[in-house]
């Protein structure tokens, strides 16, 4: 049987250039449409100079105070204050128990020639301000929309003031940091020696900080939102991360000492401490150093409005499941998610007040307060970015309808025809 004889297509020129034909515009004009919506411009060298000359500025009256380790505080806020030299730091009791970076770091800042409490302070905020710098990294690498005006708004967010200002906290910025570098080599993941440096600072950050033992989770929830599928071999680089996650959470969490709770009055603490946290998260307009626990609530949380913030994220996770394949939705679960399992720590601690009496603290919030600060900010962002162009493809819509060309309103006509709607909103 002779084959069939294919006949070259004729391609249209004008002149010496080639014309394409309205099909082939047409085809191309759909495929852009249904690509990925475009990555955002990466941050500058002047948008890092404006965050971080903002953030000196706004928290520069701490440089005011001449209070550091106060001897009006009855509470041991670090170990440090009963230790006399640095190698104390690195006992095996002490490592199981405590951060031996942040321990070191309180000697060192003593050998340092200048005024202890300007010293503390300072290095209380260059970490703080490194904090905000790996959380803009971390959201230009999942490509989400407004990532510097989530990190700036992360960076002179007042309730952070407390964790740079009072001193013993210093673990809860150095964890937050060792938290945010590891979900950024893992975001990335471009090749063997990302994936060393995260599994390094991924034991780093399990010894430092109790709310790091949740990374390979975390990482999990991110490949979750760039990829969209539950692929074994996209997941297969985690399983060292969470068995030496299980294995140093046993050896560090094992012995640990905490006060022996009733369920009713560990919930009802978790309960406040989560009414609290997000509060002061989405609505910082009380500002203080520590804030009053109120023990009548205690055991109403069925009744009081203790027990509406785990009621809130319900309908969030049912708006997840009903959208499970659209990218904002994924953006969403990965938000809920990472929030909820950092500020797990955070809820089953109990603060203290300078008196020794039981108080709220927004430093046990911090490791999780980029996180919502994320959540809602890239929302909003996302929201303003997708009504934006829309309304830009109205206006380029009106134009051509206008412009009497009919060949021009038939391909305008089939484009919004065949085109999909594209998600509203990316965000974490």
């Amino acid at each position: 049987m002779a084959e069939a004889e294919v006949k070259p297509q004729r391609v249209p020129r004008q002149g010496n250039l080639i014309k394409p034909s309205a099909e082939a515009s047409d085809a191309e004009l759909i495929r852009r449409s249904r690509s990925k919506t475009p990555a955002c411009k990466p941050a500058g060298w002047l948008a890092y100079t404006v965050l971080v000359l903002l953030t000196v500025a706004s928290y520069s009256p701490i440089f005011l105070s001449g209070l550091a380790w106060s001897e009006y505080d009855q509470v041991e806020r670090s170990p440090y204050q009963s230790m006399e030299v640095w190698t104390d730091s690195w006992l095996p009791e002490i490592i199981r128990a405590e951060d031996p970076i942040t321990l070191s770091s309180y000697f060192i800042e003593r050998k340092i020639p200048f005024a202890q409490p300007a010293t503390h302070h300072a290095i209380n905020l260059l970490l703080h301000i490194t904090a905000a710098i790996l959380l803009l990294k971390n959201l230009e690498a999942l490509k989400l929309s407004a990532a510097f005006s989530a990190a700036l708004v992360f960076a002179l967010h007042p309730t952070a003031l407390q964790t740079i200002f009072w001193s013993g906290y210093r673990e809860e910025l150095i964890g937050l940091i060792l938290i945010l570098a590891a979900l950024y080599f893992g975001i990335q993941n471009r090749n063997s020696k990302d994936f060393f440096l995260l599994t390094m600072i991924c034991v780093i950050a399990y010894i430092s900080h109790p709310a790091a033992l949740v990374l390979p989770l975390l990482l999990g929830l991110c490949i979750f939102y760039q990829n969209g599928s539950f692929k074994p071999i996209e997941y297969n680089r985690l399983l060292p991360l969470l068995c030496l996650a299980l294995f140093i959470g046993v050896w560090t969490q094992g012995t640990s000492a905490t006060t022996e709770l009733e369920l009713g009055e560990r919930f009802g603490i978790s309960a406040q401490n989560l009414y609290f946290y997000l509060k002061q998260a989405l609505f910082p307009f009380e500002s203080a150093l520590f804030y009053p626990y109120d023990q009548t609530r205690e055991f109403n949380v069925g009744a009081t409005s203790n027990f509406l913030p785990f009621l809130l994220f319900i309908p969030l996770y049912i708006l997840v499941a009903i959208n499970f394949r659209k990218s904002w939705a994924r953006g969403l679960l990965l938000g809920l998610t990472a929030y909820l399992l950092l500020i797990l720590y955070g809820l089953s601690q109990a603060g203290a007040f300078i008196d020794g009496s039981r108080a709220l603290e927004d430093h046990l919030q911090y490791v999780a307060l980029p996180i919502i600060t994320a959540l809602v900010i890239c929302l909003a962002g996302g929201i303003v970015r997708s009504i934006e162009r829309e309304r830009k493809n109205t206006l380029a819509t009106r134009f051509y309808l206008n412009s009497g060309d009919t060949s021009i309103h038939h391909r305008i006509l089939c484009l919004h025809s065949e085109r999909p709607r594209t998600d509203v909103v990316q965000f974490i």
